[in-house]
């Protein structure tokens, strides 16, 4: 559990937020990898999305816009 605390800590180090309120966050493939894996990993979606500090439904959206 502390491996993946600290691979989550880093991957979430690595997405950028814009520097006005209306710019987006941008994450990148290896956040959105890490969120897939630790989704699939978890009952919950939405509690994986919760550890990661983003909205379930980005979540439920990469999961079904991801390559399978």
């Amino acid at each position: 559990m502390d491996r993946r605390r600290t691979y989550i800590s880093f991957v979430m180090a690595t997405k950028t937020s814009g520097a006005s309120p209306d710019k987006r966050r941008k994450y990148g493939d290896a956040f959105k990898a890490e969120a897939q894996r630790l989704a699939g990993e978890s009952r919950s979606t939405q509690a994986a999305a919760w550890q990661l500090g983003i909205s379930p439904k980005l979540l439920y959206r990469w999961r079904s816009s991801w390559p399978r």
